[in-house]
């Protein structure tokens, strides 16, 4: 596939691994933790190219589900659909300017957020919500 003929993008995604796995408890303030591979998409997204990232979005999905422990294709689809979202938004709007990357962000990492948990709930995964994620 042509996506991953870039030997930089691989290694990019396995260095996005290993900080999640390892690095993330030093980022976390609190019980809030940043989630790399949605600043990578978005980064991509309005940087790199638009056009690919909802097919970008279904393999970091899949990295996702093969190191959390909820049902397997739960984080690849609520990804695919915020990936939608972001690509609307980076066609749509101005590329450069940083306040519409930041909402953008914003905008995608709640849709994903919600259609996880969306997600569970119909599947029969119950959530945690008592966990202060709104708060």
């Amino acid at each position: 596939m042509r996506l991953f003929s870039n030997r930089r993008l691989i290694l990019v995604l396995l260095a996005l691994l290993w900080g999640e796995l390892s690095l993330l408890p030093f980022f976390s303030v609190g019980s809030i933790k940043p989630d790399f591979f949605l600043i990578f998409l978005a980064f991509y997204a309005f940087r790199v190219s638009w056009k690919r990232i909802v097919t970008l979005s279904f393999f970091v999905g899949l990295l996702r589900d093969l190191v959390t422990n909820s049902f397997f294709g739960l984080e690849t689809a609520s990804c695919v659909g915020g990936a939608v979202l972001l690509r609307f938004l980076a066609f749509e709007f101005d590329r450069e300017k940083r306040s519409i990357q930041l909402v953008s962000l914003f905008a995608f990492s709640w849709l994903t957020l919600l259609l996880f948990m969306l997600l569970s709930f119909l599947v029969g995964e119950p959530y945690p919500f008592d966990e202060g994620i709104f708060v």
